[in-house]
């Protein structure tokens, strides 16, 4: 990827070396050359190139560039056409340069100004030293347009650069997190491990001490062993957030892989439509995948009144699922939240379930939203990228 800073610095290096090697031709073509007569007007090319050389050099060590430098070397361009237009007349094409590096560095109004003080200018110059001729003005008309064209293309080529650095930034940025996140979740799994243990073993003390004690407080009993299993419910759900996923992957058939999934969570009062071609196979880690979609289809199914819709198919190489049901739907000031970790609307809920299926599509380079769906409540919209030898079936 080109670099704006390198482009800068080669600019100026660029143009002093530019203007040395012009002295050095000037000075060969023309011999000797007495520059104590400055009422010469011959020597005013040479006392301008001497000038412009000597203030590119100067710029070097200037570790910033502004619309100055640009007019100095439109100044110089101009100078040079004024004074020795038909021995230099193919000079204009210095222009173009100097109009594709302003496009690359300088903001964009300031590079659209640039361009047109370069027509103004060189049209002025053409008619004061052309034939006043129709070809005159098919040139100048032609001319200013390909310098116009040219700055245009180099603001739009800019721009795209400095879209391509951010993109990067964010990529490095997210690359970053994902590894402290790694990190962050393999501490978190041993954690949680080590806290199951106890409580399993408060768990199964409480269940002794009421079937042994039949003189003790039930209640106070059922309370221990009801949040002990709830804790229990919770560390689960938390390690299949922050277990590492598998890289390992398997061919699976979808619309078994998602009926199965519907069984666990079927309720008599929902009517589960399940749109999937039948011979649609994927290579996929099943254990992730499964969890990530029984959680996005749980969710459905606490929140549905009385249908759920979920949908599969393939768009340009990549798995899409739509899982929309006809309950409250999300607020739009929940819909970034839900993906949180421990954010839950639900009173006995964990707020992991959509956190570990956001981590599943993450991880596999895919994005998950949600958006109103026609059924009136939430659509849940998964996408996959698919590799090749990955998907089978229509």
């Amino acid at each position: 990827m080109i670099n704006l800073s390198s482009i800068l610095y080669n600019y100026k290096i660029a143009r002093f070396i530019f203007s040395l090697s012009l002295l050095f031709t000037y000075f060969l073509l023309k011999g000797n050359i007495d520059l104590k007569n400055f009422s010469d007007y011959s020597n005013l090319p040479i006392i301008i190139m001497l000038v412009y050389a000597f203030l590119s050099f100067i710029t070097i060590f200037i570790s910033y560039i502004s619309i100055l430098d640009f007019l100095l070397d439109i100044t110089f361009i101009s100078s040079l056409l004024y004074l020795s237009f038909y021995s230099v007349k193919y000079f204009s094409i210095l222009y173009i340069l100097v109009l594709i590096f302003a496009g690359l560095i300088l903001p964009s109004v300031q590079a659209i100004a640039l361009v047109i003080v370069v027509i103004a200018i060189y049209t002025i110059i053409n008619i004061k030293y052309g034939t006043l001729f129709e070809d005159l003005y098919i040139k100048i008309i032609l001319d200013n347009v390909s310098f116009l064209i040219t700055t245009l293309a180099s603001v739009l080529i800019k721009n795209k650069l400095k879209e391509q650095e951010k993109y990067i930034k964010l990529l490095e940025k997210e690359k970053a997190e994902a590894e402290a996140y790694k990190k962050l979740y393999r501490l978190s799994a041993e954690l949680a491990h080590e806290i199951k243990n106890p409580l399993a073993a408060i768990h199964g003390a409480a269940q002794l001490i009421g079937e042994r004690n039949n003189s003790g407080d039930k209640n106070l009993l059922e309370i221990i062993k009801s949040e002990a299993k709830r804790l229990d419910n919770l560390l689960s759900d938390f390690l299949n957030f922050a277990s590492p996923l598998n890289n390992e992957k398997e061919v699976i058939n979808l619309k078994k892989f998602i009926e199965d999934i519907v069984k666990i969570y079927k309720q008599d009062k929902l009517d589960i439509e399940i749109n999937v071609n039948q011979s649609l196979k994927i290579k996929v880690d099943k254990k992730g995948f499964f969890s990530a979609l029984s959680n996005i289809i749980k969710n459905a199914t606490e929140w549905a009144k009385s249908k759920i819709v979920i949908s599969v198919y393939i768009l340009k190489n990549s798995l899409i699922i739509e899982v929309e049901d006809d309950g409250e739907g999300i607020k739009d000031d929940y819909k970034e939240l839900i993906f949180e970790p421990f954010f839950t609307k639900k009173l006995e809920g964990t707020g992991l379930g959509l956190a570990i299926a956001n981590r599943f599509v993450i991880e596999n380079k895919g994005y998950i939203f949600v958006e109103k769906s026609k059924l009136g409540g939430a659509k849940f919209i998964i996408k996959l990228p698919l590799k090749n030898g990955e998907v089978n079936g229509d």
